[in-house]
């Protein structure tokens, strides 16, 4: 009786121990937010199936729950084994925003399915971008995207990252809307600001709901910059403590020097035209060119600046930042105001 026992029971511990131990590891990955190898077994034990059955609907519900937060931020509070909660605390970040131009008119002539239907592939495609380069996505508010890096952890090179991704997203929505535009529909031209600096982050809100997100000055100020795009026809917008950080890793255009609403300190702008990867040499040119026209307006040089820009218009007739400043020379020729700066001064979004 003794031997048979010691066999049942031999027998009832393979039946359960594989189980368990598939059980455990599967855990084990939960913990690193690897929903992707959630155990099915075949077993007859009912208190076995019950548990896998609890462990597949644990799994289902944290990977729903990760796609509503930052991963990173979700993979740190199971490491620690800590729920979260409110808490912030300061860290200098890059932060990007970008959204579809004319978002507003194209919705209301899409309709609201459709609307939905055509976000969805262009935020897989644009969230993908920005998260292979180590962004991480605040929210998506209509057809606009928040997103940073520096946090939840730290990233030297945040100030790459960011713009590395940010081309990397501008190339991936132009390919989209050359095929948009090939298939008849309308297409979704993207504009970015991109800013740097020191603000808050964390889990902000109440007890009962929050938000991993940050606030600060810079955060207003990458929004902002990414609506000047409109005012000088570019696509990317980028602060003077972001262009400072990369200055020679990437290829620019000075394009200008503002107070954004909500600030009196003046602020470089740069448009990010690409990297140093091929050559670029008449694009080079001519933003050199550009930025010396700047100096010349700043100088009081108007006939001079405006004796320029009308030859770059008639190259390019349609650039819009050149004809922005050529009517800014003609209107500071004429009357050139007490308090003049050679700042533009934006009292609006």
């Amino acid at each position: 009786m003794l031997l048979i026992a010691c066999g049942v029971a031999v027998i009832l511990a393979k039946h359960y121990s594989g189980p368990l131990r598939a059980l455990a590891e599967s855990h084990e990955l939960l913990r690193k937010l690897d929903t992707s190898k959630a155990p099915h077994m075949e077993t007859r034990l009912r208190e076995l199936a019950q548990l896998e059955d609890a462990h597949g609907r644990t799994c289902a519900a944290l990977d729903s729950f990760a796609r509503y937060v930052p991963r990173d931020l979700v993979r740190e509070l199971l490491e620690r084994g800590e729920a979260a909660k409110i808490g912030s605390r300061r860290a200098e970040l890059t932060l990007v925003f970008l959204d579809i131009q004319g978002f507003t008119a194209l919705s209301e002539r899409l309709g609201p399915e459709r609307t939905v239907e055509r976000l969805s592939s262009y935020f897989e495609m644009v969230i993908g971008c920005l998260r292979k380069h180590g962004g991480t996505i605040d929210k998506l508010i209509g057809g606009a995207v928040f997103a940073f890096w520096g946090a939840p952890e730290d990233q030297p090179d945040r100030c790459q990252r960011a713009l590395t991704a940010v081309l990397d997203c501008h190339h991936c929505i132009a390919g989209l809307n050359k095929d948009l535009i090939a298939q008849g529909q309308a297409p979704l031209p993207t504009r970015f600001g991109i800013a740097t600096g020191t603000v808050m982050v964390g889990n902000i809100g109440s007890p009962s709901q929050i938000n991993y997100t940050a606030l600060g000055h810079d955060v207003n100020l990458a929004s902002r910059l990414e609506g000047l795009n409109s005012h000088y026809g570019t696509s990317i917008l980028v602060d003077g403590q972001t262009h400072r950080c990369c200055e020679h890793m990437f290829r620019w255009r000075h394009l200008d020097t503002v107070r954004v609403k909500g600030s009196e300190t003046p602020e470089p702008i740069y448009e990010l035209l690409g990297t140093h990867d091929v050559d670029h040499s008449d694009e080079a040119d001519w933003a050199k060119r550009y930025e010396n026209v700047l100096g010349l307006y700043r100088s009081k040089e108007f006939d001079q600046a405006l004796s320029v820009l009308e030859e770059f218009l008639e190259t390019t007739p349609s650039d819009i930042s050149v004809q922005r400043l050529a009517a800014l020379c003609k209107e500071c020729r004429i009357r050139l105001p007490n308090d003049w700066d050679g700042v533009t001064r934006f009292l609006k979004k």
